[in-house]
């Protein structure tokens, strides 16, 4: 499995240095040491290890802390979000009856020619 070409630009001069690095540390035992220092002790790690050691090994407990802050921020923004959008259609609800109401208290103080201007009444047309 070589992932290293996806890594970087094909062609780049880096691929075929990283490689060799790699296959070095692999083939001095380097890489193994590398891993069993800082990543979660595996089945072939020895069960000797104290606390300590523990203590700088990676695993999912070591980032909880980011998990929290990453969750509690993406909450927080998700919640300002619909409060947001619950004061605006509320305030675009209270507008709409406003003018409903402004309509209304128009229509009441206008006269009959004002209301309807295209209607005639009391005309009376014989044939």
């Amino acid at each position: 499995m070589d992932v290293l070409p996806q890594a970087f630009s094909k062609g780049s001069p880096l691929v075929e240095k990283v490689s060799d690095e790699i296959l070095r540390l692999r083939e001095s035992g380097e890489l193994h040491e590398l891993e069993d220092h800082w990543l979660v002790p595996s089945s072939r790690s020895s069960s000797s290890d104290t606390r300590g050691q523990d203590r700088t090994r990676l695993s999912p407990d070591s980032f909880w802390g980011l998990f929290l802050i990453t969750f509690g921020t993406s909450t927080l923004a998700f919640l300002l979000f619909l409060v947001s959008r619950f004061y605006d259609n509320w305030c675009l609800k209270k507008q709409h009856q406003d003018e409903q109401v402004h309509e209304k208290y128009d229509a009441a103080n206008l006269t009959p020619s004002e209301r309807a201007p295209h209607t005639v009444t009391g005309v009376v047309v014989h044939v």
